[in-house]
């Protein structure tokens, strides 16, 4: 029984890194809508105006435009949420163009070179920061409100 699961075990690896792979999307995926949601409500309620129109990824365009801070003063005050957005932003473009594994593509096949994703990046993390953003947006929307 140990002999026939140690011979499986890459397929259980595959199967891990697919599924960590398709978690971080529909995370990306929910926090790219709402990012939606929000930017187009604040612009119609006039709570913002649109101030950075530099071509970015659309999830940095909503949220230097709702945070109202370029690309360089967004980095600096949120090096860590702009760092975890950036590796999932990689992530979900690989799983985008057929890599199911959501990491860099490699001319070797799975079997034979395993693929996986960061040793830094946790799934929790990228959680942590979806909340960290809301927050920090609903704090934005008091403010602007008061």
């Amino acid at each position: 029984m140990q002999m026939s699961l140690e011979a499986r075990q890459s397929q259980w690896k595959w199967i891990t890194d697919v599924a960590a792979g398709h978690l971080v999307i529909l995370l990306y995926s929910f926090l790219e809508k709402t990012l939606k949601y929000i930017y187009r409500w604040f612009i119609e309620r006039k709570i913002i105006t649109l101030k950075y129109n530099k071509k970015n990824p659309k999830i940095y365009f909503w949220l230097y435009n709702i945070f109202e801070m370029d690309e360089e003063a967004f980095r600096e005050k949120y090096s860590e949420i702009y760092d975890i957005l950036d590796e999932c932003r990689k992530v979900r473009n690989h799983f985008a163009h057929d890599n199911l594994e959501g990491v860099g593509e490699s001319d070797e096949d799975y079997v034979y070179e395993e693929r996986e994703l960061q040793k830094s990046f946790r799934l929790v993390d990228f959680i942590t920061v979806i909340s960290s953003i809301l927050y920090e947006i609903e704090e934005i929307y008091k403010k602007r409100m008061v």
